[in-house]
Formats: structure tokens, sequence, C-alpha cells
């Protein structure tokens, strides 16, 4: 599971070389990031996520933060559901890891859900890039 991963960012490495990205303004995308952390991510993530079937299977995929030179992949490990005798019935957990493929900024979040999971990842590697840019770690694309 963890090699598909691997795999998969290796594939679209390539998507975004440093040639291509120039004219990326730093700061207009510090205005992007806190506007997709504000206002949410919207549709981005529904052609990847619909119907039940899915909450059973592994799904990956790529999307851009629009004005901005960052390229998000995910992978949504199938869901685990244990039989649990607190609260309710069942636990359900969901792992999800994210990356952004040009700084190379990753993590991961478990939720009840694959959408909820790879939307909490996105949100922390946002926040993580967000941080690094206002502290001077990445200062251009």
């Amino acid at each position: 599971m963890r090699l598909s991963i691997v795999f998969l960012l290796v594939l679209v490495t390539a998507y975004c070389q440093f040639d291509s990205c120039e004219g990326f303004d730093v700061q207009q995308t510090l205005a992007k990031i806190r506007e997709v952390l504000e206002k949410g991510f919207g549709n981005k993530f529904k052609k990847f996520f619909h119907g039940i079937t899915k909450f059973f299977k592994e799904i990956n995929g790529k999307f851009v933060i629009d004005g901005t030179p960052l390229v998000i992949t995910f992978f949504a490990d199938d869901c685990e559901m244990k039989i649990t005798g607190k609260r309710g019935l069942f636990e359900v957990k969901c792992p999800a890891d994210v990356t952004e493929i040009i700084t190379q900024t990753k993590r991961h979040c478990e939720k009840s859900s694959q959408i909820s999971a790879v939307q909490c990842a996105t949100k922390m590697v946002l926040e993580e890039i967000e941080k690094n840019i206002e502290i001077g770690k990445i200062s251009g694309f």
C-alpha cells in the first residue's frame, strides 16, 4: 500500500518542474492558501469520492490549488471498521496520506470517512506550507 504512494509520487513529480513553475509569486501563493483554508475546498474532492462502494476501496488522485504552482496528491486507504462496546456499535477509521509534490510536504490523518481524512491531511499540508512561507523556509518556486 505505501509502495503505491511512492509510485504515485514518482509518476507525478514531473508534473511541475521548476522551469515551468517560474513566474509564480510566493505572496500570491500564500494568499491563495489562506483563501482555501478560510473558504474550504469546495467541490475539489467530489469527483474522487462518490458512492458507498468507495468507502471500501483505496482512492488516490491529484489536484492543483488554483492560482498557485502547488499540486496536491493524496492516497485514501480503505476504511477499517471495528465492533466496539462503546457509544456506538462500530468505529470507523479511514487513513489518508497527502503530499504537495513541489515542496514535498507530507501529512497523514485518520477520520471516520475517506473524504474527511483527505481534507484533514490537505489542510495540515497547506498550513505547514503557509507557516514555511511566513518564516522564510520557502522563498520561491
